[in-house]
């Protein structure tokens, strides 16, 4: 979903962006917040941009997707290797035994499983980090 902001500053290859506040705001957590209370994220400048410009900023709702991914899943898959452990002995170790190495191996795989398709698709789409779609005035506000 891309967000209207206005630049605050430019630095070579970056520029940081003034998001404007939306309801989903609060459960995003990819902008920072300043001392004043501002909306902050840095974005690649595109070139010509200056302080001032009011420009769109899009890539900002990937978080949810990385999020569930190294986090949401293999916590999922330690609750399953947990009890498929239960029911399944290892070599006379106790259920209880079986459950923890079962649910430590599930995480374990689905963990790393989920740190390499992350890396992955980062190579693969660099339009996933949040990036200038447009600039909506061409003369910055000063």
């Amino acid at each position: 979903m891309a967000e209207k902001g206005v630049v605050v500053s430019v630095d070579r290859s970056k520029a940081t962006v003034q998001l404007e506040p939306t309801p989903s705001c609060s459960r995003c957590g990819l902008c920072q917040r300043d001392t004043a209370g501002r909306m902050l994220i840095e974005v690649e400048a595109a070139a010509g941009l200056e302080a001032g410009q009011r420009v769109l900023v899009d890539g900002l709702g990937t978080t949810w997707r990385a999020s569930i991914l190294l986090f949401l899943v293999p916590l999922v898959d330690l609750i399953i290797g947990l009890i498929l452990g239960r029911f399944v002995a290892i070599g006379g170790l106790s259920h209880e035994a079986s459950s923890a190495i079962f649910g430590l191996a599930f995480f374990a795989a689905s963990l790393a499983g989920a740190i390499f398709i992350d890396r992955r698709l980062a190579r693969a789409a660099s339009n996933r980090r949040p990036h200038i779609v447009m600039v909506l005035d061409n003369f910055p506000r000063g």
